[in-house]
């Protein structure tokens, strides 16, 4: 994990402050210097882990056990953000942080595999993407605040990594 605090001229180390047994850091999102949310897959921790940023301490979040590892992360507040993985079903997986809990996975027939999320909002739009279910297409989602659509997905794509929105109808 490396920081900057001086707009990107000096970068350090900072994996000294990270909660024992974490292993890779797949997905970080802040929506300010003391607030963020961290998540990634470890395998001494047996899965994924989500951890949170108060300014000067990361602190681990409990995950629901069906999570095999999450990939990126989405907050649009404090106590509002969307993250993305795999479930131990081995479908693709999307959570809910409240700011105290993380819900249990919505998982998703068709997907294999989420790896980015971006979210305008996360109570009206949020937009997934990852490979399909035999990770030999791309597949996207959205959620409008309650559920994640069916997956969009293509076989002329071989995997989505990353996506960014600025609006619903624009990533």
């Amino acid at each position: 994990l490396y920081e900057t605090t001086d707009g990107g001229t000096t970068w350090k180390n900072d994996t000294a402050s990270l909660p024992s047994g974490v292993g890779y850091l797949d997905g970080v999102s802040c929506v300010s210097a003391s607030s963020c949310e961290a998540v990634g897959s470890s395998p001494s921790l047996g899965g994924g882990y989500a951890l949170s940023w108060n300014g000067s301490t990361w602190t681990s979040q409990t995950l629901p056990s069906n999570v095999l590892g999450l990939n990126g992360v989405s907050c649009v507040s404090a106590s509002s953000c969307e993250a993305v993985g795999g479930s131990t079903s081995g479908s693709g997986a999307a959570l809910s942080w409240n700011g105290s809990t993380w819900s249990s996975p919505q998982t998703s027939s068709g997907v294999g595999q989420l790896y980015g999320v971006s979210c305008v909002s996360a109570t009206t739009f949020c937009e997934a993407v990852g490979s399909n279910s035999s990770f030999s297409g791309g597949a996207a989602l959205s959620w409008n605040g309650t559920t994640w659509s069916s997956p969009q997905t293509s076989s002329g794509v071989s995997g989505l990594q990353g996506v960014s929105c600025v609006s619903a109808s624009f990533c």
